[in-house]
């Protein structure tokens, strides 16, 4: 018997890495995601998608804070895992503020805040 026992991935699991902290753990599976689970809470951060084939690897950066991914569609998928950056990148990516549902969806571990300062 283990120390912990994640349960809930959809497919096998192909690959396994933990943040250099030692407080997240990656996973990589045929389903086309990684998933980003908190140690200590036992729960799933995040649930990673993007890839159109199974994801093969997975690390992170030395500092802990981008998660890559590789996958069998031939990209690689960097990820911000420092939650000071996720808002400035979101308002990036989408150019607006994300609605509280969609806060809720995507980052429900960060208390829901504006995205864009300007809109």
């Amino acid at each position: 018997m283990g120390i912990l026992l994640l349960t809930g991935y959809n497919s096998a699991i192909d690959g396994v890495v933990f943040a250099p902290d030692g407080h997240a753990l990656a996973l990589t599976g045929a389903d086309h995601t990684v998933q980003l689970w908190d140690v200590a809470r036992r729960s799933l951060r995040a649930r990673l998608t993007g890839h159109t084939q199974p994801v093969m690897a997975v690390t992170f950066s030395a500092d802990g804070h981008t998660l890559a991914f590789a996958g069998m569609d031939r990209s690689v998928i960097l990820w911000t895992t420092d939650p000071r950056h996720t808002t400035a990148l979101t308002c990036q990516a989408v150019a607006r503020n994300l609605t509280p549902a969609q806060w809720k969806e995507f980052l429900p571990e960060i208390p829901y805040h504006q995205t864009c300062d300007n809109t």
